[in-house]
């Protein structure tokens, strides 16, 4: 009886301990379950991830546009008192316009006279044109171009493939640009260096071509500049532009809408 009731008492104590051996795994088992610590690193590095890549690169940052054609000094466009309109380099490229008026007649306030016969441009600014009362600006010189006839007398000569850059201002600017300027004023930039050779190069070259398939019409251009010290640089570029008589939609050739332009700058 002793060694039966031993027996009993031993196979009583194995059964307990494998019981609680059992109970043991099955609670490391429960634990294990109830902690997803690899799910939860990978759910927070995912996080993580994606608030990185919603940072924006900083080298791509968008600057806000300066001008100087309000005041005659430095000012973000948004700052400026008087109503103003900023074409850039970029939209200009965009554009590819043939004439002035491909840049101008967008923006608000602005319409535009031209003729299929004349390469001039008069701009008209709320109404006001002709004798000075839009004041046309090329690198801060004041163009005051004028001539007889039944064409507008505002008009100048200036072709797109020049221009850098593009302020209009809307109102009266006779304080700052002279007697006059009641209508407001357009300020063209001509392309500078910076136009052509990028930031941390020496040298660069920018050629530019336009073919049209009504009656012979194309454009070619080209721009080169080198920096030859941190104090000076060699900038120069010419633009030939030249186009037939062209034909409307039945096929009717228009007489006198030729032309043949040349325009060249050197800084």
């Amino acid at each position: 009886m002793c060694i039966g009731t031993d027996a009993f008492a031993q196979t009583t104590v194995q059964t307990q301990n494998d019981g609680a051996v059992a109970s043991s795994k099955q609670a490391s088992a429960k634990r294990t379950r109830k902690k997803p610590k690899p799910v939860a690193a990978t759910q927070d590095a995912f996080n993580a991830n994606a608030q990185v890549a919603a940072v924006p690169y900083v080298g791509a940052q968008t600057l806000d546009t300066i001008t100087v054609a309000a005041s005659k000094t430095e000012e973000r466009a948004i700052d400026a008192l008087a109503p103003i309109s900023v074409v850039t380099q970029e939209q200009i490229q965009t554009t590819q316009p043939k004439r002035l008026g491909d840049l101008l007649q967008v923006l608000p306030g602005v319409t535009l006279q031209d003729r299929g016969d004349d390469a001039s441009t008069a701009v008209n600014i709320r109404g006001l044109q002709d004798f000075g009362r839009v004041a046309v600006v090329v690198d801060g010189a004041r163009h005051n171009y004028q001539r007889t006839g039944h064409n507008a007398n505002g008009s100048f000569f200036l072709d797109p493939e020049l221009i850098g850059g593009i302020d209009v201002v809307r109102g009266p600017t006779a304080n700052i640009y002279g007697s006059g300027a009641i209508g407001g004023l357009v300020s063209f930039r001509t392309k500078d260096i910076e136009d052509v050779v990028r930031s941390g190069e020496r040298w660069g070259v920018d050629l530019s071509g336009q073919v049209g398939s009504n009656r012979n019409r194309g454009m070619g251009s080209v721009f080169g500049g080198v920096r030859v010290n941190p104090n000076v640089d060699i900038f120069g570029g010419a633009v030939y532009r030249t186009q037939g008589n062209y034909k409307d939609g039945s096929g009717t050739e228009i007489g006198n809408t030729n032309s043949e332009i040349a325009g060249g700058l050197a800084k």
